[in-house]
């Protein structure tokens, strides 16, 4: 599997991806402060998401974990002089593709 993601990353270097970050999963520490969080959850009141907005990024790098995940660097292709990779773990992510989004 790594070197499946491996190859992943390399074929589409450059390539222009939206992600969205999920909040952090404590569902216990949530359902501590409010019980009715799995409600809101699931009838759409609150994102499983920290932001709504997506960020606009190319994949980098990836490093495989022991527990199976990925950690992926991303760099934020918004056309600012800010040049970082910000490391995510891949099970945080949710990732979309447009042709539209490589213009």
């Amino acid at each position: 599997m790594a070197r499946d993601f491996d190859q992943w990353i390399a074929d589409n270097a450059g390539k222009v991806y939206r992600i969205w970050e999920k909040t952090d999963g404590d569902v216990l520490a949530a359902l501590a402060k409010d019980p009715g969080y799995l409600e809101d959850l699931a009838r759409g009141k609150i994102s499983r998401y920290e932001e709504d907005e997506c960020k606009f990024v190319t994949f980098e790098e990836a490093i495989a974990l022991p527990d199976g995940d990925y950690l992926v660097g991303v760099r934020e292709a918004d056309g600012s002089s800010i040049e970082y990779i910000e490391y995510i773990r891949l099970s945080a992510l949710s990732i979309a593709y447009s042709d539209s989004d490589q213009d």
